[in-house]
């Protein structure tokens, strides 16, 4: 099912509207029926109210949309059609080209973190960088007057000519543990190639909505290296790239030399897929089978391994998308019924069978957010310790400093589980001053957006302050009231309780 979609947010940006902030437009737009049927959705009006899944703005007509059959497959096949083909460049120079990126967000919850989101990609991101938003659900939170200001800032922003911020209409109710990540994206991609000029090649990077940029530079990465890849996660990146890349091309070429795949795996790729939730959950199904008939994974009998890492972060050329979404929608793959992360596992899992060329073409690295989780029993998934953490918040390369660090431009915070606002704000109290480089569960006396709007009903949007800039007021206000005053404790995903204010006694 689709979600309701307000009449003032449908506006589609046509290919000629979009090549205006890069190359000149060379053909006609080209749109799936699909986009071609939002364009003209003013002919359409609403027979039913807006769901909770996906509340519209007040007083604005909507309509339903419907996007996937009943095997959750993209519209129209995963794959488009032959004609939405991209071709790879072939010349011997094509590591050099500079191909259009493309930043995929997909994000829910109320706009000011929405709108936050986006403008932390802005601020971190080239003027000739697009950027596509998927919304899969939002929650309202009107002024007096009846206003979601960072509502009206994003349809704005979409409806610019000049903004880089993309809306796709295409609505999924997109969650955790399920195939529907993917799909978001990859709804995202053939969005942004209606957009583009027929058959370019561009970057597609895939980042997530509790994912914040720290520092700029990702472009000259991603241009530098074309495709992010790992054996198993990318962990600490406590290493030299050069010598990690060339040691995982040899586990690969001996793989491939021998046509013994199983000798490709690392010892802890090994652990932690033999664990019984891979065994069970996600290798030796029905589903499991199916991919492998595909062509999609290996299924070496005993010999199973999965090559898995995060999705924040990665990024792929269009031309190599196309052929994973293609070789889904051919062999009828589902997306629904998936019961575990299908982003990171389906993607890694094709391109180390199927885009070996790929590999030994490029210099592949790491996806370019980086994962903390302290402490945490698998230490190779994550950065792990807070002062390597500090390290890479700060820049500080008075010693110590690996290579690897150099592939981080950003962030997302596991343990505990961070909204994007809290992300940010740690980033900048860290090159503030490192000595208050503080992470969970010493947060400080700053509020996040779910805590703005239960613990200050009372205080209204200011629509001449950034999400950002109201939030910095907040913490501000809570700061002066230290002594005897409210303390705010950031909430999580996990715990609604968190919510509830607290006091805190101070030192005399």
């Amino acid at each position: 099912m689709g979600g309701v979609i307000p009449k003032n947010f449908l506006y589609v940006k046509d290919k000629a509207r979009y090549n205006s902030l890069g190359s000149v437009l060379n053909s006609k737009p080209v749109l799936w029926g699909i986009i071609a049927v939002l364009a003209l959705s003013h002919l359409f009006r609403a027979s039913h109210p807006a769901t909770p899944s996906a509340v519209s703005v007040s007083g604005a007509e909507a309509i339903h949309l419907k996007f996937s059959d009943s095997r959750g497959l993209l519209p129209g096949g995963a794959g488009g059609t032959e004609d939405d083909d991209i071709s790879t460049a072939t010349e011997d120079n094509a590591e050099d080209e500079e191909w259009p990126i493309v930043m995929s967000y997909l994000a829910y919850g109320p706009p000011m973190r929405i709108r936050l989101l986006i403008e932390n990609a802005l601020t971190f991101t080239r003027d000739t960088t697009r950027i596509v938003l998927h919304i899969s659900e939002k929650y309202l939170h009107n002024n007096s007057d009846g206003r979601d200001v960072d509502w009206e800032w994003l349809v704005a922003q979409n409806k610019s000519d000049s903004s880089r911020l993309m809306i796709n209409p295409v609505s999924i109710k997109v969650r955790a543990f399920s195939g529907l990540i993917l799909r978001g994206h990859l709804h995202n991609f053939n969005y942004t190639k209606t957009l583009m000029p027929k058959g370019e090649e561009f970057l597609f990077c895939m980042m997530s909505s509790d994912s914040a940029l720290h520092r700029i530079g990702v472009e000259d990465y991603i241009q530098k290296h074309k495709i992010s890849f790992t054996l198993g996660f990318s962990g600490d990146r406590n290493y030299d790239l050069d010598q990690w890349r060339e040691t995982a091309r040899r586990r690969m070429r001996q793989g491939f030399d021998t046509q013994k795949f199983g000798v490709i795996p690392t010892k802890r790729m090994r652990a932690y897929q033999g664990t019984e939730y891979y065994q069970e959950t996600v290798m030796h199904t029905p589903l499991w089978k199916k991919l492998t008939k595909a062509g999609v994974i290996w299924d070496l009998g005993n010999a199973s391994f999965i090559n898995q890492f995060q999705h924040e972060g990665t990024f792929f050329p269009a031309s190599m998308l196309d052929r994973f979404q293609r070789m889904l929608s051919d062999n009828n793959i589902p997306f629904q019924g998936v019961s575990y992360f299908a982003e990171e596992v389906w993607l890694p899992c094709y391109v180390i069978k199927n885009e070996h060329e790929l590999l030994e073409r490029f210099d592949f690295a790491p996806p370019l957010i980086g994962r903390y989780r302290a402490n945490f029993w698998i230490d190779y998934c994550c950065i792990d310790r807070k002062e390597t953490m500090k390290k890479v918040l700060t820049g500080d390369r008075s010693k110590d400093w690996p290579t690897g660090f150099d592939t981080m431009f950003g962030l997302k915070y596991m343990e505990s589980p961070w909204e994007v606002e809290t992300a940010i704000q740690v980033a900048d109290l860290c090159r503030e001053n490192p000595k208050k480089c503080v992470f969970y569960p010493n947060l400080g006396y700053w509020c996040d957006i779910d805590g703005f709007f239960k613990l200050h009903p009372e205080v209204q949007r200011d629509e001449n302050l950034t999400p950002k800039e109201q939030l910095f007021l907040v913490g501000e206000f809570h700061k002066s009231k230290a002594t005897g005053g409210t303390y705010l404790m950031l909430p999580t995903r996990r715990t609604s309780k968190a919510l509830k204010p607290s006091l805190k006694k101070t030192k005399k």
